[in-house]
């Protein structure tokens, strides 16, 4: 007999999960150790008292009996967790357990798309919230995120046409896999697109508790007006650590509720009294436990970020979900290639980045799903790697600054032939070495000759000053912009790397590196970029300079110094491995001056004391001779010595670099240069 098989069924296709596990497999058959952020499955164990609850329930033998509807013990439960922890007001008809959000989004679309009707999702994005409504004979259209735009959705780039058309548009923050946060404001304007054009918004709020760095997550229903237009999903999978049970809730609009259970009701009988009763549980038991992981995953989070920075590969800091989002490094590919050879090579094994949709190329998702001493591990074995085979990472979203590579060290320049640099000079005035130039900022070209232009040149100065200043590339680009100056070409866009390299240019004092770019191929022309393949030549006073020799030497030396430093997305200058935060800036500062270590802000009987990160992960007998200092006094002390009187946070950020804290708990302050 031979059976013919749906579309459907012949549309998924063995993929990279197949390759992954079946190698993983053979690793682990070799004996060799196997590092799984694979799979966003959490390792912490349920709450003691929510086992219990589910013990005495499976002894019960009426809980064995479909339950074709939620309890209202379970309904109560939901009701008061929503307005204790979103300040959100629900309705037994707003209210429906489904089998899991994964189990939702598969059906969902069904209650209001037709075949043809077309769902709006993310890209990248997780993969069911395509599968779902594709399931269901719906069209799917992407709207993108871009890294740049901190991937949140462009509502205003969406088409006229595609937005009458829609009739669902699937969101979801804290995102799986990009690991980023949207604020309000964003909802806001989402609730209004979906009155604007009578869309339903199906939001997925899968780790609102797992959120880091002091933020505090909420509700979609939260927003004004969120009733009228959608419904949340909402799962106790990762908050309570109950994948197994399957339980989430659809949550929000009593019509569209009304409509799901219907469609629901002719495959479901319910969900088990028993999973129900775990539920209740969970949700009306002491909370602490759910702050305590949070608090875990986020020390997860800083081990492997802080370990994957430190070793050259620039990954960013999740805001939140169980994961961390990290870009290929650019030796490779594509995404399946990169964790293919970096579990043959290392064991860790992590999620490709193909996985979430074409945008989701180039990119790797690890699941923080191992203890800390794993984690690090884990980034043992990849620095490993990384040192063996010359891997560097691509770095995509954080800026670092760097140190001015292209120009030749003095000593190197002085003991030049004289001869040589007589000769080059000598083409440079002639013009054979400029006039290929089209375009150069702050200077003309004239017959080959740079010649000053005043209005662009005023510009470089004020690009030197805002840097030394202290604002970032991304900040000076920023205030171009909004100054409405044209970049060199005419363009109103400026590129943090043009203005990284204006920075590094030695022509904007006067001098001149000859030969940064050769021909490679005279029939062809192409040119390349000389990284040693050639001799390079410097010319001092080749022509007139924009900016002084002390102010460019300056402007070198803080590149120099930043190079320790990392700028995060809203263009703070941060130091590297350190997550900035406004609230906490003696955490930024102070560091133990035994082993190096930052110092860690925590509440001991009731007072806000600092303490050295290396004694608290790993106990004391790792940093015997680290005190324990109290904020109260580093702020007193901070405020006399720094402030002139009173602790000003303010003064204190612009003028200390760091306060290296002695054994005998006396705080050196290094000033910034």
């Amino acid at each position: 007999m031979e059976i013919q098989y749906s579309e459907k069924a012949k549309f998924f296709k063995p993929n990279i999960f197949n390759i992954l596990n079946e190698r993983k497999a053979k690793i682990a058959q070799k004996g060799v150790k196997v590092y799984d952020l694979f799979v966003g499955t959490p390792d912490f164990p349920p709450a003691e008292h929510v086992m219990k609850v589910v013990q005495e329930a499976a002894l019960n033998p009426e809980n064995y009996k479909y339950s074709l509807t939620d309890t209202q013990e379970l309904k109560d439960a939901v009701k008061n967790w929503y307005d204790r922890r979103y300040d959100v007001t629900l309705n037994d008809d707003e209210i429906m357990s489904i089998n899991g959000s994964q189990e939702g989004f598969a059906h969902v679309a069904m209650t209001v798309c037709n075949p043809g009707d077309l769902v709006l999702v993310p890209n990248p994005g997780y993969p069911i919230f395509e599968v779902g409504p594709y399931l269901n004979d719906a069209s799917i259209d992407y709207y993108e995120l871009d890294p740049d735009n901190h991937y949140m959705p462009m509502l205003d780039k969406i088409s006229e046409e595609k937005a009458q058309r829609a009739k669902m548009i699937v969101v979801s923050y804290p995102l799986n896999p990009t690991c980023t946060c949207a604020d309000k404001a964003f909802y806001e304007k989402l609730v209004e697109f979906a009155k604007k054009y009578n869309i339903l918004v199906v939001h997925d709020n899968a780790y609102s508790e797992i959120e880091y760095d002091g933020r505090r997550g909420f509700s979609f229903l939260s927003i004004p007006g969120a009733k009228d237009v959608g419904i949340e999903f909402n799962s106790l999978s990762k908050t309570y650590n109950l994948t197994g049970l399957r339980i989430s809730f659809a949550l929000g609009n009593a019509d569209v509720i009304k409509h799901f259970k219907t469609i629901r009701s002719q495959f479901d009988y319910g969900t088990s009294y028993i999973v129900q009763k775990a539920a209740v549980a969970a949700l009306n038991g002491p909370q602490d436990g759910v702050v305590k992981q949070q608090a875990q995953y986020q020390s997860r989070r800083d081990a492997l970020c802080d370990g994957l920075n430190a070793i050259g590969w620039k990954v960013p800091y999740s805001e939140g979900t169980m994961f961390v989002w990290a870009p290929v490094p650019k030796q490779f590919k594509n995404s399946d290639e990169f964790c293919i050879q970096m579990l043959e090579n290392t064991g860790v094994v992590c999620t490709p980045g193909s996985a979430f949709g074409s945008l989701g190329e180039n990119h790797v998702r690890f699941a923080l799903v191992l203890n800390e001493n794993l984690i690090k591990e884990a980034v043992e074995k990849i620095k490993e790697w990384f040192e063996k085979e010359n891997i560097r990472s691509a770095d995509e979203n954080i800026e670092l600054v760097i140190t001015i590579h292209t120009m030749l060290a003095q000593e190197e320049i002085r003991n030049m032939s004289e001869n040589i640099q007589w000769g080059f000079k000598r083409r440079f005035e002639q013009g054979i070495t400029l006039n290929n130039y089209k375009y150069f900022y702050g200077y003309d070209v004239i017959n080959g000759e740079l010649v000053i232009n005043e209005q662009q040149a005023a510009v470089v100065r004020d690009i030197y000053e805002w840097y030394l200043q202290g604002m970032s590339l991304g900040q000076i680009k920023k205030r171009l912009e909004e100054k409405k100056i044209k970049t060199a070409s005419g363009k109103d866009v400026w590129s943090k790397s043009v203005i990284q390299e204006m920075l590094c240019n030695e022509k904007y004092m006067g001098d001149c590196m000859l030969q940064k770019y050769f021909t490679e191929d005279y029939l062809s022309g192409k040119k390349a970029k000389n990284i040693g393949q050639r001799d390079k030549y410097y010319v001092h006073d080749s022509h007139e300079g924009i900016i002084s020799k002390e102010k460019f030497l300056e402007v070198a030396c803080e590149m120099n110094r930043r190079k320790n430093l990392a700028v995060k997305n809203d263009d703070e200058i941060v130091k590297k491995g350190r997550k900035y935060n406004p609230q906490n800036v003696l955490g930024n500062i102070l560091e133990c001056e035994e082993c190096g270590a930052a110092f860690r802000r925590r509440t001991e009987r009731g007072k806000v004391v600092y303490r050295c990160a290396t004694r608290m992960e790993k106990g004391r007998e790792a940093c015997k001779e680290s005190p324990t200092v109290g904020e109260e006094w580093i702020k007193e002390e901070l405020g006399k010595r720094v402030c002139g009187g009173e602790y000003d946070e303010e003064v204190v950020r612009k003028k200390v670099d760091k306060g290296l804290v002695a054994k005998d708990g006396e705080v050196k302050i290094v000033f910034r240069d």
